[in-house]
C-alpha cells in the first residue's frame, strides 16, 4: 500500500502550519498492518524534512486507537457534532445595553475587534492543547481560519455589543456555526444564548431547518451553550496528532 493511500494531504493545514500536513485514512488503515503503517511513516520522513499528520477515529474505529498510538500519534481531543431543529418562533433577547448586528466586512474596526476576541478566546482547541504545537502557531491557525471565512460569501458575521462595545461574535454559514467567541470577562453571563437568539431568529426567517456546529469537548463553555439551546450530540470523533519534528519550544509526550 502506498503512502498516498494511507495519507491524504490536507492543503489547508499545510498552509496553516507551514509544513506538509496529512490525514490518516481510516479505511485504508483498517486494510493494512501496523508494520505497513510504520513503513509508510518512515517513507514520509524520508520525503519531507518535517511533516504533520492527524487521525480522526469515530466510535466504529476505536479498535484502531492502539495502532495509531503505537505509531506515535498523540490524543488531543474528542470533537462532536451538535445539532437541533431551528425553532419555528423566537424573539431575540439580551440584557440591558445588549445589541446584535450583522457586521459589514468592510468595517475594518469591527473586523479587527472580532479577530482580537478570537485570539483571546480560542485556547481550548486541539492545537492549543497539543504539547507539540506552539501557542503562536495555534493562534496563527485561527487568524487564517477567520481570514478564510471573511472570503466566504455565504458567511454571516454577527457582533454582540454591550453598551456599544463588541464583546462577542458568531460566524454562520447557512445552518452551520463554524466559529464563535467571547471576551473572557463575558463568558458565563448568558450572552452566548443572547447572541444565538438573534442568529436563530435569522435562520427561522430564512427557513433553514437545522442548526449544527462542531464542538471540541475541551471547549466546555461552547458545548454547554449548544446543549442549553436544545442541541443533541452526535458523531463523536477522537483526534490524534503526529509531528515528525515538533516546533522549537515544544516537547513530545
Amino acid at each position: 500500500m502506498t503512502s498516498e493511500a494511507l495519507f491524504r494531504e490536507v492543503p489547508w493545514e499545510t498552509r496553516n502550519l507551514g509544513i506538509p500536513s496529512f490525514e490518516l485514512q481510516v479505511e485504508a488503515l483498517r486494510a493494512t498492518t501496523s508494520a505497513a503503517l510504520s513503513a509508510q511513516m518512515d517513507l514520509l520522513c524520508r520525503q519531507h524534512e518535517r511533516f504533520f499528520a492527524q487521525a480522526r477515529l469515530n466510535q466504529e474505529s476505536t479498535d484502531l486507537i492502539p495502532r495509531v498510538q503505537r505509531a506515535g500519534f498523540v490524543f488531543v481531543e474528542v470533537i462532536v457534532t451538535t445539532a437541533m431543529p431551528v425553532p419555528k418562533a423566537g424573539t431575540p433577547f439580551g440584557p440591558e445595553g445588549w445589541t446584535v448586528d450583522v457586521v459589514d466586512r468592510a468595517d475594518a474596526v469591527a473586523m479587527a475587534e472580532i479577530r482580537r476576541i478570537a485570539r483571546e478566546s480560542f485556547v481550548d482547541d486541539r492545537f492549543h492543547r497539543d504539547p507539540c504545537c506552539t501557542h503562536d502557531l495555534a493562534d496563527k491557525r485561527f487568524v487564517l481560519w477567520i481570514g478564510d471565512l471573511e472570503k466566504n460569501e455565504k458567511a454571516v458575521f454577527y457582533a454582540g455589543r454591550l453598551n456599544g462595545q463588541i464583546v462577542g461574535f458568531v460566524i454562520r454559514a447557512a445552518g452551520h456555526v463554524p466559529l464563535m467567541g467571547f471576551e473572557r470577562a463575558c463568558v458565563g453571563k448568558g450572552l452566548g444564548k443572547a447572541i444565538m437568539s438573534s442568529v436563530l431568529a435569522d435562520m427561522q426567517r430564512e427557513d433553514l431547518p437545522m442548526l449544527t456546529a462542531e464542538v471540541s469537548l475541551n471547549n466546555l463553555p461552547s458545548l454547554n451553550l449548544f446543549l442549553s439551546l436544545g442541541c443533541r450530540i452526535r458523531n463523536p470523533r477522537a483526534t490524534f496528532h503526529y509531528w515528525s519534528d515538533p516546533p522549537a519550544g515544544t516537547s513530545l509526550v
